[in-house]
């Protein structure tokens, strides 16, 4: 498909009268609502957990979190987000999915041979070993899909089911003194699998794919995007199992539900984007919607100056959290500054600028969490070099929107 046709299906789409101001402002506070539950209990997980298990198998529970995420994003490895594209692009959607799919279990499979050699030859944590045997299982969620196919409100409702309902029953199991990490591992790939039934049937699409031995092609096509995305799955959250053994079990839950925090900003983020994705095609609107969010992200720098102490109690249960509760004030305004910049860069095909600066970015966070373990020395110093690396990394993509508009319009000239 060229860019003049899909600029065609914006146009259609944004002179839709189901597309109007009213309805899009009543979507996005459903699919706000329904995300931010079940991202704010998500926050409760650790703080709630300390007061039940011991800080090791807290260690676990946040390590099982950390190697789902990064299953996620290696089977996931870029065709997420060019098949949300592609799939909002075209009418033959199913045809892409199939192709998504199949690569995706295939891969899978494979991870699960690893699994069982990582439990056989006892190579680590056992967690690692079971998820990643339970990888088939990961990969037959398609969710992405729902947001391609216009279906946002089905997305977070998914995602809800995916998110809430393992902590919840993990967490009264911790109240009632029977919880146990393995609990926790075996009720996410449940409620995983549950939640790719629920995709199925609202896509109205199949939920099992034949593997393809043609997936290394898939995967080749969108190498380099596939590889930036892992780096920023580990560098948002999958760094943890990298710093575990380096900083105390306290220190180790500071920051990890610091991080928790800040992916519910990143999520808040998405959402903002997937709702309005359509209309990102307008100037204004991706103006509008910058300054929406970064206006939101000094709103909540100031909140979290003014109630340090408050925040700290509520996420950490103690006052000594002062320095995080900033921390992830500053974080969310890193995050938010030019918060549709990656997703604008993307829908202008410019993905080559995205995927060098998020790799740039990531290959520095990643050296220095490998090689850093004398200069590193508290979670907050873990937090506060993030932080840096998300504003460049926004600065970047707001750089390559720039560069990419002044050619274009050289082009037509």
């Amino acid at each position: 498909m060229q860019d003049g046709d899909a600029k065609h299906i914006f146009r259609v789409t944004l002179s839709a009268p189901n597309m109007s101001l009213k309805n899009q402002i009543r979507k996005l506070l459903i699919v706000g609502g329904i995300t931010s539950i079940g991202h704010v209990l998500s926050l409760f997980l650790y703080p709630v957990s300390i007061r039940y298990l011991s800080p090791e198998e807290v260690v676990a529970v946040g390590l099982i979190d950390s190697t789902a995420l990064l299953i996620i994003s290696i089977l996931g490895f870029g065709l997420n987000a060019t098949g949300t594209r592609d799939i909002a692009l075209t009418d033959k959607w199913k045809d892409v999915l199939e192709n998504i799919q199949s690569a995706r279990i295939s891969l899978a499979l494979l991870c699960s041979a690893v699994g069982l050699v990582w439990l056989v030859l006892d190579i680590g944590r056992t967690e690692i070993g079971y998820l990643l045997i339970a990888a088939p299982v990961i990969s037959l969620n398609y969710d992405f899909a729902l947001y391609g196919l216009g279906k946002p409100e089905a997305a977070a409702i998914v995602s809800f089911v995916r998110q809430t309902f393992p902590l919840v029953l993990f967490l009264l199991l911790a109240v009632a003194g029977m919880a146990h990490p393995n609990h926790y591992l075996l009720l996410v790939v449940i409620f995983l699998f549950i939640s790719s039934w629920l995709v199925s049937k609202q896509a109205d699409a199949s939920l099992f794919y034949a593997p393809s031995i043609t997936f290394i092609k898939v995967y080749y096509s969108v190498l380099l995007l596939g590889i930036s995305g892992v780096f920023l799955i580990y560098q948002r959250f999958g760094f943890i199992n990298t710093v575990e053994s380096r900083i105390s079990s306290d220190d180790f839950i500071y920051l990890v539900t610091s991080l928790k925090l800040l992916l519910f900003i990143v999520a808040c983020k998405r959402l903002l984007i997937q709702v309005y994705y359509p209309q990102l095609v307008d100037e204004k609107m991706t103006r509008i919607l910058n300054a929406f969010s970064f206006f939101m992200a000094i709103g909540f720098l100031a909140v979290c100056w003014l109630f340090t102490e408050q925040f700290s109690q509520l996420f950490f249960n103690d006052s000594y959290g002062g320095d995080y509760v900033m921390l992830i004030g500053f974080g969310t305004c890193a995050l938010l500054l030019f918060a549709v910049s990656d997703a604008k860069l993307l829908l202008n095909r410019q993905d080559k600028w995205m995927i060098m600066s998020t790799l740039i970015c990531g290959l520095i966070f990643s050296g220095a969490v490998f090689f850093g373990g004398d200069v590193f020395k508290k979670g907050s110093d873990y937090l506060s070099f993030l932080i840096g690396i998300e504003l460049l990394m926004s600065l970047s993509y707001r750089a390559g929107l720039y560069v990419s508009g002044r050619s274009f319009s050289k082009a037509k000239q």
